[in-house]
């Protein structure tokens, strides 16, 4: 739908459980490039920080999400957390490593 995969979209409503399931059962990637036009390559681990669910963001970082990953605009996970206003998922993201460069 719309470039986005089954992982995108669960991580962007905070499923964790969906999210598990999808990445150990079936091999889904944090880091796949989805979306099309302004939305060209957003990953799951930058929908989840839409979420604003804290542990699906861990979640998907434990898992292999990439901090620096930009999608087609150059935004990176960061940008999708702050743009949504949720100062946990910001704050463990930033503790995690520096993503202002």
């Amino acid at each position: 739908m719309g470039g986005f995969g089954v992982l995108h979209c669960a991580a962007c409503q905070g499923h964790l459980e969906v999210c598990k399931y999808l990445v150990e059962e079936l091999g889904g990637d944090p880091n796949m490039a989805g979306g099309e036009g302004l939305l060209e390559g957003v990953t799951p681990f930058m929908t989840s920080a839409q979420s604003g669910d804290i542990s699906t963001v861990k979640y998907l970082f434990d898992h292999g999400g990439d901090l620096m990953k930009a999608d087609a605009q150059g935004r990176n996970v960061l940008r999708y957390a702050v743009c949504t206003g949720s100062s946990t998922v910001t704050e463990f993201l930033l503790s995690k490593g520096n993503l202002l460069t």
